[in-house]
């Protein structure tokens, strides 16, 4: 079983962005390290590592104290030293287990909200990199930076610089998606329902007429999967 080591150490991260909807914001001041300002219960999905297991499409199964890393988006688990490593060879994992959640890949990791012998609904959590500002005058926020002092981020898999005299906002985002059967998943939207859907699309487009279907709300989107379960295949 393959591993990566996680990469958070002098104010330094690197994490891959992802667009969600959802929101919550978290500032973290010029000069304070990303680590020391966001806690472990914003950064991870557990409070703790818990007991999970790692299930391959070669039918292996690793078991170890796992968490999901909103930061990096990222299944992260302890190792016998007693350090936080981070998963690799995702496209060759089937599922996860990290206490009672489940997660599958696909381009990221999607944690199971609710499924039916229809379609599988899922979400991705993400702590991303919103904005940041350099601290001018009298200690105000300027969008305007000349300092040469940097540490680094990733985001989108490309690097940004990110000066230690800048005032970092990061938000909490979510991302739903609807996976088959076979655990490949679509972000939920209107053009994906209808096509993991197209045999169904005036029944479904009706419901949508009839229902304020918010995709970007859990509430809804339970509904709507409750919904598509008699269309199931």
């Amino acid at each position: 079983m393959k591993f990566l080591y996680l990469i958070l150490a002098n104010g330094c991260l690197f994490a891959n962005d992802t667009t969600a909807q959802e929101t919550l914001k978290f500032t973290v001041p010029a000069g304070e390290s990303i680590s020391s300002i966001l806690a472990d219960t914003i950064i991870f999905k557990h409070p703790n590592f818990v007991y999970g297991g790692v299930y391959f499409k070669n039918r292996e199964v690793s078991n170890a104290l796992l968490n999901y890393n909103l930061l990096l988006g990222e299944i992260q688990f302890i190792d016998q030293k007693g350090d936080t490593l981070s998963l690799a060879d995702e496209n060759n994992i089937k599922y996860i287990t990290v206490g009672k959640d489940s997660f599958f890949y696909s381009k990221g990791f999607i944690q199971l909200v609710t499924a039916n012998d229809a379609v599988k609904l899922g979400v991705i959590e993400k702590l991303t990199l919103a904005d940041k500002k350099k601290i001018g005058a009298y200690n105000q926020p300027t969008t305007r930076s000349s300092t040469r002092s940097y540490s680094s981020v990733s985001i989108n898999n490309q690097r940004s610089l990110l000066s230690m005299s800048e005032e970092m906002v990061f938000t909490k985002e979510r991302k739903y998606y609807l996976g088959d059967r076979f655990s490949k998943f679509l972000e939920l939207n209107k053009k994906n329902l209808y096509k993991m859907f197209s045999a169904n699309y005036t029944e479904i487009e009706s419901y949508l007429k009839e229902n304020a279907i918010d995709f970007n709300k859990k509430d809804d989107v339970i509904k709507l999967s409750s919904f598509l379960q008699r269309y199931s295949k």
